[in-house]
């Protein structure tokens, strides 16, 4: 695999602050070809920009969109005590989702558990992957798995069980460093699982964080850039190189520091960083890599 085959993508957690133009602005200026939002995202662009204007935005930028976040595969889609925002980011029907997916024509889906650990029988979800996929499927549109450790699939063995068992062309798994360092990082069943299923790479340094509520907060307010911190994350880029199938790889750094920092700052540094840990280093995807580019806004 070389860097022809990697859709380099960027993920609403390291733009969660910009509004849409400004997350466009990010994306493009990083010289990424993919901007992934959630639902709620979504929906509050098109109710500034109009359903037409969202998608116009993004392609002038030369941006293809994703969806990240989608819970409606599963029967349960908030946690316990989810609070108003929780809700209203994470707790949208399969309907609504595959309503966006049509209206913007979303080439990819991310599906995430966001209920408590262990709350629905594995033999749910694998009806309900399977169930979601089949209706992405008639789209064309692929469907891949997350996990992480705090949640209802919460590591790479539970996510790949659901995967393997649903059994549906046109699935895979996406593994966030972030979340595969804290939940065991097991390079050994990375590298069992069949070539021919897709694992895509969602980039995010920092350091190890405790357990529990603290490592949700630090999951959402300390991550770093790709490269800038002490997790392993070249040795699961290392375990991919050799797949065959095309993937897409982009940083989700959720980031108080991040949060900080205008559009083309934040585009400079993921790209920049993103680049480095994907084409540059020792175990690397081999190809040129490319400058980013200019964004449309600063013509």
């Amino acid at each position: 695999m070389n860097a022809t085959d990697v859709e380099l993508v960027m993920w609403e957690g390291s733009v969660r602050e910009l509004p849409y133009e400004k997350q466009v602005e990010a994306a493009s200026h990083a010289g990424f070809s993919g901007l992934a939002l959630t639902p709620m995202a979504f929906q509050t662009a098109i109710d500034f920009h109009g359903t037409a204007g969202t998608r116009r935005l993004a392609e002038q930028a030369g941006l293809t969109l994703h969806l990240d976040t989608a819970t409606g595969w599963a029967p349960i889609r908030v946690p316990t005590g989810a609070d108003d925002y929780q809700k209203a980011r994470f707790d949208v029907n399969a309907d609504d989702c595959f309503a966006l997916i049509d209206a913007l024509s979303l080439r990819s889906v991310l599906a995430v558990a966001v209920f408590d650990h262990g709350a629905v029988p594995e033999a749910d979800l694998v009806q309900g992957f399977g169930e979601f996929a089949d209706r992405a499927a008639e789209r064309s549109v692929p469907v891949n798995l997350e996990f992480m450790p705090f949640w209802g699939v919460p590591d790479l063995a539970a996510a790949w069980s659901i995967v393997e068992k649903a059994n549906r062309p046109g699935t895979g798994l996406m593994l966030d460093t972030w979340h595969f360092a804290h939940s065991g990082a097991d390079l050994e069943l990375l590298s069992r699982i069949p070539d021919e299923v897709p694992i895509h790479l969602q980039l995010a340094d920092g350091t190890m964080a405790p357990a529990g509520a603290d490592l949700i907060t630090a999951t959402m307010h300390t991550r770093r850039p790709p490269g800038q911190g002490s997790l392993e994350i070249l040795g699961v880029i290392s375990a991919v190189t050799h797949r065959s199938p095309r993937i897409t790889a982009g940083p989700e750094v959720f980031s108080d520091d991040l949060d900080r920092l205008d559009a083309k700052q934040i585009g400079e540094i993921l790209g920049a960083s993103t680049r480095e840990v994907l084409f540059e280093t020792p175990g690397g995807f081999p190809g040129a890599v490319t400058a980013p580019t200019e964004s449309p806004t600063d013509n």
